[in-house]
């Protein structure tokens, strides 16, 4: 009777064992489904707020990306800006040397331009002194 018995109480044991199993089961379900669903809100909004930050934190990095580029460019623009402002005495210096070159010309023209002058009453006397032996001598001619 003892063996009969041990082997009735062993399966009660066992079905009350997976009645239990199962059951702690179905709590443990229950439990967690519960905590997911008193959680899950919280857990959205957190979710929402990460991938909010994500998109900031993109746009920000863009940002300063583009900002970089421009920083960049600018730069470059200032290196240019800075060798020509350095350029700037040796264009001083030329158009210095440019302004006295063309004054030095200026004086020739006016001396050549005086000497013309000079050589054209000089001419125009000769011609006038030649004019007047021509008519001097024609005039001794025809006297005689």
């Amino acid at each position: 009777v003892s063996t009969q018995s041990t082997g009735k109480i062993d399966k009660m044991d066992t079905i009350n064992n997976n009645n239990l199993i199962e059951q702690n089961k179905e709590s443990s379900f229950k439990l967690a489904t519960s905590l997911i669903e008193s959680f899950q809100p919280t857990l959205d909004f957190i979710e929402k707020q990460l991938t909010e930050l994500k998109q900031n934190q993109q746009n920000m990095l863009d940002a300063l990306n583009a900002e970089k580029k421009h920083i960049i460019e600018t730069d470059n623009e200032l290196a240019q800006t800075v060798e020509i402002f350095n350029k700037i005495p040796n264009y001083q210096t030329k158009v210095y040397l440019i302004g006295k070159q063309m004054i030095n010309l200026q004086d020739k023209i006016n001396k050549i331009k005086s000497q013309t002058e000079q050589l054209a009453l000089r001419k125009q006397k000769d011609d006038q002194q030649e004019l007047l032996k021509q008519q001097k001598l024609q005039q001794t001619t025809t006297t005689q």
